[in-house]
């Protein structure tokens, strides 16, 4: 697949989950602007910390199949030519769950708010399965699909 076509996806999948996280602050702030504030601060740092930890051990950040993320990791910090570790990935995984956990109670009060969510959610998921994970070429990664073209 063409470079272009794959940071298409990418960007579309970024922007289907960003969209997903802002209906879940918007479900939480009809009851708690603190706590909305909470879950959008995390989704703040979950655009810092995916690309300043997970990121960072990327070869081909430069060229990222997810663009957004490669060029923040680029900007932030240096290329660290070393394995994953638990402290590369976990970060994401507490930040990814909290920004997902926490608003289900207020999504499931608004059930269009929740459906609108998953959908967005689960269609940014498929994007990354089926267009970005298959032609990664960063072998370190534990979601790369494509151990043939990996670096």
């Amino acid at each position: 697949m063409c470079e272009s076509r794959l940071r298409l996806h990418g960007i579309v999948s970024l922007i289907f989950v960003l969209i997903s996280f802002i209906i879940g602050v918007n479900a939480i702030a009809y009851d708690s602007v603190i706590l909305s504030a909470v879950n959008a601060f995390s989704i703040l740092a979950f655009f810092y910390v995916v690309p300043v930890t997970y990121c960072a051990k990327c070869r081909t950040r430069e060229q990222c199949n997810h663009y957004i993320f490669g060029k923040i990791s680029v900007m932030l910090s240096k290329f660290r030519d070393e394995p994953y570790r638990p402290a590369d990935w976990l970060p994401v995984v507490l930040i990814m769950l909290a920004i997902i956990v926490l608003p289900q109670y207020w999504l499931a009060k608004h059930v269009y708010l929740l459906v609108s969510y998953w959908v967005l959610f689960a269609v940014a998921g498929i994007e990354v399965l089926t267009f970005i994970c298959p032609n990664c070429l960063n072998q370190k990664c534990a979601l790369c699909r494509n151990r043939a073209m990996s670096m």
